[in-house]
């Protein structure tokens, strides 16, 4: 099969999988060639997320995933945030900030994390020079809502 009809067929497969009125989201960062996933999970960034221990709204996505991780692992976890053991720790909760921080976020996801209680997949990556993650928005029928 040709390059362009392949990627013709791709396209339209993708376009098939997405119900009629629903956005297509693209990872906000595709993986760089040599780096491996290590773990990806979905998290639903409540509005608890939107919040810090101390009642302060939270301003970046870096702050907003993080804080989703330390409510997951509080026990303050949201029905359909999916299970991981690696941000158990502060320490590398502190590091999911940095990753999410390098990350490239479309101001459209942004703006949604931001402003919205939005589903999102976070797939953490080992990287050439550091670990990263890549964003993308799930369907809110992800978590029955």
């Amino acid at each position: 099969m040709k390059p362009h009809a392949l990627r013709f067929a791709l396209f339209a497969l993708l376009l098939g999988s997405v119900s009629q009125g629903q956005r297509l989201q693209l990872p906000a960062q595709p993986p760089a060639p040599q780096a491996k996933l290590l773990f990806s999970y979905v998290a639903f960034l409540s509005t608890d997320d939107h919040f810090n221990s101390s009642g302060i709204r939270l301003q970046s996505v870096a702050a907003i995933i993080q804080q989703d991780r330390a409510n997951y692992h509080g026990m303050k976890m949201d029905a359909c945030d999916g299970a991981e053991r690696y941000f158990s720790s502060k320490a590398n909760r502190a590091a999911l900030s940095s990753m999410v921080a390098r990350a490239t976020v479309p101001a459209s996801l942004k703006n949604r994390i931001l402003n919205a209680t939005p589903v999102v997949r976070v797939s953490v990556y080992r990287g050439a020079a550091a670990d990263y993650v890549t964003l993308a928005e799930l369907p809110s029928s992800t978590c029955g809502r």
